[in-house]
């Protein structure tokens, strides 16, 4: 039995298509969906509502937990205070993910020992030259290619659940989520997938790993004996021999490495509040490497 629990801000351009690949999976298993629209301007909840009947004829739960004020920290504790089941799956609400997830998910948490769970991540080609050619070298980092990760969508049985309560104020809160894990207590699946969208250009990158370093940089002076649990190795074993054979993906991932690094510590030290988020329609993709 697994909760799902989706925040939503202004979405309704995806939250459909999010919420079908939920009602398509595979299993006869018992999960829900807890979708928390926050702070939405446009139809995002009313589109989610809009689904219940559907998930009801196929035997699942989805609720709506709508929410006025904006923020990703208070959607997932809201969903969490919803949620029915001990173990739980976070989600953004623009991935679309693969009909083997809920399977997939219950059978790598399924032991009494507290479990991390992370999924093997698509990259959907962007539309912008820059963007594809960061993905390019992003999407081959040891990171993202062989370790869990859990950008964007992971999930906890519930003796790791109980590792921490309602969720910090912070930005990088899937990173928080996977840091109370030692490496060895976290598992990948390559049984299920889902589709991550890159952010679209130059300024949503440059914009996006920022927030990714900043809420690094956040995260370490608030929660520092976390960072024992950092993964082991070399994160860009192999990068030189990628990069040789792709210059340009390679100049574009560094730029925008080096100077999010740094915009990101700046802002840090300056303690600017302000959660930087790409144009797009986007519930919070962090890039992480």
């Amino acid at each position: 039995m697994l909760s799902v629990i989706m925040p939503a801000h202004n979405e309704a351009n995806v939250i459909a298509e999010a919420i079908d690949r939920f009602l398509a999976q595979r299993t006869d298993k018992p999960f829900e969906l807890i979708v928390v629209p926050n702070g939405c301007t446009d139809d995002t909840a009313a589109i989610a509502r809009s689904r219940i009947e559907a998930a009801a004829a196929r035997g699942i739960r989805l609720h709506v937990e709508e929410r006025g004020e904006p923020g990703k920290i208070g959607a997932l504790n809201a969903g969490d205070e919803q949620a029915r089941f001990d173990c739980r799956m976070y989600c953004d609400s623009d991935l679309l993910v693969s009909e083997s997830l809920i399977e997939a998910a219950l059978a790598a948490l399924d032991t009494e020992a507290p479990r991390y769970a992370a999924f093997r991540l698509v990259v959907k080609p962007p539309r912008s030259a820059v963007s594809r050619a960061y993905a390019r070298m992003w999407s081959q980092l040891p990171l993202i290619a062989k370790r869990p990760h859990g950008i964007a969508l992971y999930a906890v049985n519930a003796a790791g659940r109980a590792r921490w309560g309602a969720y910090p104020d912070i930005v990088a809160d899937d990173h928080f989520a996977r840091l109370n894990f030692a490496p060895e207590e976290r598992v990948r699946s390559d049984e299920a997938s889902y589709e991550f969208a890159m952010p679209e250009g130059l300024g949503e990158l440059l914009a996006v790993r920022t927030r990714w370093a900043r809420g690094n940089e956040e995260l370490a002076a608030k929660f520092p004996a976390l960072l024992e649990n950092e993964d082991r190795g070399n994160r860009y074993e192999g990068f030189g021999r990628v990069a040789l054979l792709d210059p340009v993906g390679s100049a574009v991932f560094t730029g925008v490495f080096v100077f999010g690094k740094l915009q990101g510590i700046r802002k840090a030290k300056q303690g600017t509040a302000a959660w930087e988020r790409a144009s797009a329609s986007r519930s919070g993709a962090q890039l992480k490497s």
